[in-house]
């Protein structure tokens, strides 16, 4: 167990290092998106960018997730996975411009074209990047991501505020970042890239198939859950609302991106450690952890959010404040069924990730058709944090058929009942310190729950650090 444990923390260790740089540059562009691109055109770029997200996983059947599994296997031929991850990507890409040509008669072929070549290229980048991590080079896969970013913020500032290029300076900064992060990790891989197709065999292609195609489906279902917000609020409300709702998810945000970098570390470790003697008692120990962890930072990010909001966001987004709390409660169940998906593709039942995340989005499109009439984009974020709470319990329920894990029900279900009283007091906007006395207690509770949880991992944390000083002296 502490060997696992080890990995695990090495893992995380070296991904948070080299991803920080990164996700911090991501959270850094949001002010300034704020503030060079109007609500409207803030709208406009995040529905562009949520097409891009559909089209991903569809032009490449999400064969990288496929290729992250196949490719961590010792028996297998690693430049097989990845010659028919690209291969299938790249006539997935084909197939996506026939389309785009049609599409270029009834839409705006500048935006047509733009958001074709961001999926295209995104998809290529993310292919490489998951098979980097799935070999063991975890480091690069950390250290492109950072990089990337970097590229980004630079090109961005370059084309939103040098040339004024506005929505089509956004998009083409996305581009040329990725385009030169892939060429670069091409690069870096070097022996590892060879691309060989005669050892891809119909035995792999049906294997990686099957796995990935019901992924495919649960991304679409993912895409429709997020992106009927943003169509029904853009029908309903006008784009402006939506550019306030996309720049109150960029704060909730900031969880996931943290709670990502550890999942991207624990579901190397997932698989691994898979059908193990000691299995249940791992997977139950590193999830009570996460969800102790998540909790913790979602009750900390409402208590905060307010202050925040001010300096996060420009003079003409400051109002969206009101929307974070509940996004930041939806992040947080995310994260939760986020975990438990990684059991299914470990066992390689990704049909079922499908199946329940099928729950979850009705769930999400009939509390939108109902709330948003009625309560505008609160309505939306109050529709997200439901069918994501929908989700974690359905998942919870189901995983259990694969991994009997151990669950501390009472405290949880207490945890979830402070975080959504605490989201709730935060958007009634009552006394000043009525107000903040009520959410600082909860997340003081919130700490308590788990004070054993916390220790054990801050002990875990000193006595590895101990161990490399006395190694170095």
């Amino acid at each position: 167990m502490a060997e696992r444990e080890t990995t695990l923390a090495k893992n995380t260790a070296i991904i948070a290092i080299g991803s920080f740089a990164s996700k911090l540059l991501q959270i850094v562009l949001v002010p300034f998106y704020t503030r060079v691109l109007t609500s409207g055109e803030f709208g406009t770029v995040d529905l562009l960018q949520a097409i891009v997200a559909l089209l991903h996983p569809i032009i490449c059947l999400s064969i990288h997730e496929g290729v992250f599994r196949y490719a961590m296997e010792k028996d297998r031929d690693k430049s097989a996975v990845l010659s028919f991850g690209v291969l299938v990507t790249l006539l997935g890409t084909a197939l996506m411009c026939v389309g785009a040509l049609a599409f270029s008669y009834f839409l705006d072929p500048v935006f047509v074209w733009l958001v074709v070549a961001n999926t295209a290229i995104n998809a290529l980048w993310t292919l490489l990047l998951q098979y980097a991590k799935a070999i063991g080079r975890t480091g690069l896969y950390a250290l492109n991501s950072a990089v990337a970013t970097a590229f980004t913020l630079a090109l961005n500032i370059l084309f939103l505020v040098v040339f004024e290029m506005g929505i089509t300076g956004y998009m083409l900064g996305y581009i040329a970042a990725n385009f030169l992060s892939a060429a670069l990790l091409v690069i870096s891989l070097g022996k590892d890239c060879k691309m060989r197709f005669r050892p891809i065999t119909k035995p792999l292609v049906k294997e990686m198939l099957l796995f990935s195609l019901p992924l495919l489906l649960n991304g679409i279902c993912w895409w429709l859950s997020t992106f009927t917000d943003r169509v029904m609020i853009v029908a309903m409300l006008g784009e402006s609302e939506n550019g306030l709702y996309a720049a109150a998810s960029k704060i909730p945000h900031i969880l996931s991106v943290i709670v990502t970098i550890f999942y991207q570390a624990w579901l190397v470790s997932a698989n691994q450690e898979f059908g193990k003697q000691d299995t249940t008692e791992f997977y139950s120990k590193t999830y009570e952890q996460n969800t102790a962890f998540t909790f913790l930072l979602g009750s900390g990010m409402i208590l905060l959010c307010r202050p925040f909001s001010g300096i996060f966001f420009g003079a003409e987004f400051v109002s969206a404040w009101e929307l974070v709390p509940p996004l930041v409660v939806s992040a947080v169940f995310f994260s939760f069924s986020q975990f438990l998906i990684s059991i299914y593709t470990a066992n390689k039942k990704t049909g079922m990730a499908f199946i329940t995340n099928i729950v979850g989005t009705v769930v999400n499109v009939v509390l939108n058709a109902i709330l948003i009439p009625v309560m505008g984009t609160m309505g939306a974020a109050i529709a997200t944090a439901v069918s994501y709470f929908v989700l974690w319990l359905v998942r919870v329920f189901d995983t259990r058929k694969i991994v009997r894990m151990q669950y501390r029900v009472v405290r949880d279900a207490l945890a979830t009942l402070i975080l959504c009283l605490q989201a709730t007091f935060i958007c009634l906007d009552l006394d000043v310190w009525i107000t903040y006395g009520l959410c600082a207690a909860g997340t003081l509770f919130i700490f308590a729950l788990y004070w054993k949880v916390f220790f054990s991992i801050l002990a875990f944390c000193f006595q590895k650090a101990t161990s490399i000083l006395k190694k170095n002296k």
